[in-house]
Order: C-alpha cells, then structure tokens, then sequence
C-alpha cells in the first residue's frame, strides 16, 4: 500500500466462501468511485452476489487501510533516540563547563578535516545547536562554485546526533507539508544545494519564520 494521502492503490482477490476456486482478482484505486463500481459489478457478475454488499465491504475495507497506513507513517517517521550513559554525560558537562570551549570546537573541526574558516565553522555550530531553541537559526552557505560549501556542511552536520539530522539533496514544492506534525521539531533540515530547494523555497522561508507549516488540500469522498 502506498503512503500517498489522495490514493490507495490495491490488488483485491474476492471469492465465494463455499468455492475458494470461483474467485475474481483486480487492482483498483479504493478512493476512485468508478474503480470500487466496476470491481463491485464484476465481483456480482464472476461470484453472484450483490453489488451493494461488495460496495458495503470496500467502505469497510477503506476505513481499515486509512488506519493502518497512519500507523505505517508513525513507525517510518520514528526515530530511536539512544539515552546518553553517565559516562558520557559526564563529559559533556565537563566540555560545556571548559573556559576554552569555543577553541575546542574550532578544533574538532580541524580534527575531522576542515582546516581555516573558523568564524563560518562556530557559526555553522551555533546553527544546529540552534535546534533545541524555541526559535532557531536558519543557516544558507553562499559562495563562489567549488568553494568547499558542500564540505562546511558535511563538517557541521558530523556534529549532529544521527537522529536529530534529516538530509535531502532536492525537495518538491509540498514535501514539507505532508510530514508527520512533530517531524522536524529539534531537527536540522540540510539541504546539498542551493538548487535542491528552489522548488521549496516558498515553504522554507515560511517554517523559518513562523516555525510551522499548514496546508489544505482535497480528496475524492471514498463513499461518494
């Protein structure tokens, strides 16, 4: 079953219970009205029976797949967050408490392989921690072609937690939009290139600025 929000495409296998051989088989759109009339009408004509009981059945059959399908979103958005152990949170209070901490961050960046641009390193840094604010930073790389933008923001996403970085190279105009609620809270968005956005450039700007995104859309009625 596809996750797309406006079809739900099946292949339904139908048969009399007293003669599993007399069967009907078909592949149909469950939300197109014409589609579930000419499965009903051929169900009628292959199985003799009623073409309002098998109609009655795919209305059921609908409400079914809608849940499970919600249920199959929320398990391919979630993410499992690993607790830190208290080893590790014992380090990281004594790093954050480090009086030299902002040159120990310029540092690990030299360490995984980004030399120079230390103020555009802490500013990348600032950024992504950002994340956990109420209101974060929204960061855009700018420079002339093979100036090393796509290795910046290889180097500041190496430090952010597996879990908390989503990365796209390309996003369509309203791929934001049907993303679970809570999909992007506490997340950094990366995108590769400045082209990779231009289609979703309009609902960026808007998360940016108003930290949400909403959208109304139609939908064929599955019982009409």
């Amino acid at each position: 079953m596809p996750y797309n929000l406006d079809r739900i495409k099946v292949t339904i296998k139908t048969n009399r219970h007293d003669n599993e051989g007399i069967f009907h088989i078909d592949t149909l759109d469950l939300y197109q009205a014409r589609s579930r009339e000419a499965f009903s009408e051929a169900c009628a004509k292959y199985l003799k029976v009623k073409s309002s009981d098998v109609m009655a059945d795919l209305n059921v059959l609908i409400g079914l797949l809608e849940k499970e399908r919600v249920e199959m979103l929320k398990e391919k958005n979630k993410v499992e967050v690993k607790p830190m152990s208290d080893i590790e949170k014992q380090e990281a209070l004594d790093v954050l408490a480090d009086k030299d901490l902002v040159k120990r961050i310029i540092e690990d960046f030299d360490r995984i392989g980004l030399v120079g641009e230390s103020k555009n390193k802490l500013i990348g840094y600032l950024s992504v921690i950002s994340r956990l604010l109420p209101d974060p930073m929204g960061l855009l790389i700018l420079s002339r072609s093979g100036a090393g933008k796509t290795s910046l923001q290889d180097a500041v996403c190496k430090f952010v937690p597996e879990e908390s970085l989503i990365q796209y190279t390309r996003l369509t105009g309203q791929s934001l939009f049907y993303r679970d609620k809570n999909a992007l809270k506490n997340k950094v968005l990366a995108i590769e290139e400045e082209e990779g956005m231009t289609d979703a450039l309009y609902s960026i700007r808007t998360l940016q600025s108003s930290q949400k995104l909403s959208i109304a859309s139609t939908r064929t009625d599955a019982k009409t």
